[in-house]
This record gives structure tokens, sequence and C-alpha cells, in this order.
């Protein structure tokens, strides 16, 4: 006589546990009388829930961090709370310049490695410079400021190179309707002032 009964399974998570790892029972599922019961299998799925400063990538924590174009250029120390709840100050090295998409790491301060959880993995920061907004340096400061820093190598202007100012892009209708006949065009229709008439044969 076979008699139906459940019975609860702990499932024990592990720190460092990764998305789609499995936790097998073995000898837990269905049973019957004439075949070997089956495993139960538990597949892990991390929410989807984004966290405000961190993403994981396998044993890694990424960071994105905005410093301004002085700290960049000077030097920073930046606090912040790590996941634990520990305070931590990021600090530049002396001499260093960070540019746009840099990124930095530290090491022994992202995710717990699966089995070994007082070893850790690291913590990459990628960082974000940001510049100052139009007209926010005067003329006096800029001028010391080119004084200040390196001068740029120099481009053998030719004397009869015709000066063409660069000004801010901004999107327009226009460019809006060019990229929709792009995109269009990219069908197979070809080029709007390069289309053939098509004649239809009796």
């Amino acid at each position: 006589q076979v008699v139906s009964k459940s019975h609860v399974l702990e499932v024990q998570i592990d720190a460092g546990m990764e998305n789609g790892e499995k936790i097998t029972f073995p000898g837990q599922a269905d049973q019957d009388p004439s075949l070997a019961p089956g495993d139960v299998v538990i597949v892990l799925r991390e929410k989807n829930t984004k966290h405000p400063q961190f993403t994981r990538q396998g044993t890694d924590l990424v960071m994105e961090q905005k410093i301004s174009l002085h700290e960049a250029l000077c030097g920073f120390k930046i606090p912040f709370t790590h996941m634990d709840g520990r305070s931590l100050v990021l600090q530049s090295q002396d001499g260093e310049v960070v540019k746009p998409a840099d990124v930095k790491v530290i090491t022994g301060e992202g995710m717990p490695y699966k089995n070994a959880p007082m070893d850790k993995g690291r913590l990459l920061l990628k960082f974000q410079v940001e510049f100052p907004s139009p007209h926010e340096i005067d003329d006096e400061k800029r001028a010391q400021l080119c004084k200040l820093l390196p001068a740029p190598a120099d481009k053998n202007i030719s004397p009869n190179a015709e000066p063409k100012q660069c000004i801010d892009f901004v999107p327009s209708r226009e460019d809006q309707r060019r990229k929709e006949a792009y995109e269009q065009d990219e069908g197979g229709a070809g080029h709007p002032h390069m289309r053939q008439a098509q004649c239809n044969w009796q």
C-alpha cells in the first residue's frame, strides 16, 4: 500500500553561493515500491532587486563612484558604508590621476567564497569624473589652470587652415526624421535619394 506523506526539508544557504547553484537531497523525491526514489534538487535564484550601491559579478562586487575633477587630479578620500555595516574610506594613491571610466580594485572586500567565508573577492570601483559646468570656471582661474596643466602637444596647424568653432550638439526634429529614414532604408529600400522607380508589369 502506497501512503502519501510529506515532510519538511531544511535548506542551508551558505555564504558565497551563486545564482543557479543547486542543492541536492538524494532519495527525497517521490517513492514507488517498484522504483528507486529520486532526488529533490533546489536551484537558487537571486532576487532581481537592484542594490543602490553594489552589483555582484561572481565573487566580485562592483561599485560605481562619482568624483569631481578636483578629486580626479588632486586625490580623494570618500567614506562609505559596506554591505556588512562597516565604515570604510576609499583613498587614492599619492600622485594618482583618475580618468573617466578608470577601474580600481580593493582586494578582500567583495563577496565571500563558498566554503571559505573568511576569504572574499574584490571590490571593483568604476569611476565617473564630473567635469565643471559651462562657465563655472572664470577666465582668471582658467588662465591659471592653463599654466599649471601640461601643455598639449604641438598640432602643426597650417597657417592657411580655416578656423571652425565647435558648439554643443542639440538633437532636433530633423535629426530624428533622418534617423528614422535611415533605419527604414536599412531594411533594403536604399537611400531615399537613390531609390529607383519600380515598374509594374502587366
